[in-house]
């Protein structure tokens, strides 16, 4: 199978959790070892019932699609994963969609767009906005904002981020 359990006497349903959150570390370190890390995430929340983590490991597959390149899965991975998340209560991943979409745009060299997408995650108004995924982020978001004339606009979120952290 996938491996042993990462939390052996846990719930499968708790597991596809904990999967997710090591994944995010994975993330920046090892992309094949988080792509392997979130599908069996993703089968385990479905397996359970889980839609919305489900959805949250198909939309973390989506970012690192996005950086390797392959936007259209990514875009539609994204899609997907909103229309699932959408009919459910878990609105803070709507922010996972739109990093998605924004890396994609952004590995596309679809700048403005890019910004759009990501500038969402930064907007309390938006349901989207989510407080620890704005850091996450950030990176993409000031490049975005380089290559689009949002240099300011980026430099206020930053200094937000800056008080934030200080």
């Amino acid at each position: 199978g996938d491996g042993p359990p990462i939390l052996p006497s846990a719930p499968a349903g708790t597991e596809a959790r904990a999967l997710l959150d090591r994944h995010l570390s994975a993330f920046l370190l090892d992309a094949r070892r988080a792509l392997q890390l979130s599908g069996r995430a993703e089968r385990l929340a479905e397996e359970t019932g889980q839609k919305d983590l489900a959805a949250a490991a198909r939309l973390a597959n989506a970012t690192i699609d996005a950086y390797r390149g392959e936007i259209d899965v990514a875009e539609r991975l994204a899609a997907d994963s909103e229309k699932t998340l959408l009919s459910t209560i878990a609105n803070p991943q709507l922010a996972m969609v739109q990093w998605a979409r924004g890396a994609a745009a952004l590995a596309a060299g679809r700048y403005d767009e890019a910004w759009q997408q990501l500038a969402r995650i930064f907007d309390p108004a938006d349901h989207a906005y989510h407080p620890h995924v704005r850091s996450w982020v950030l990176v993409d978001l000031v490049e975005a904002a380089a290559h689009s004339g949002h240099e300011g606009e980026a430099r206020v979120l930053v200094q937000e981020l800056e008080s934030i952290a200080a």
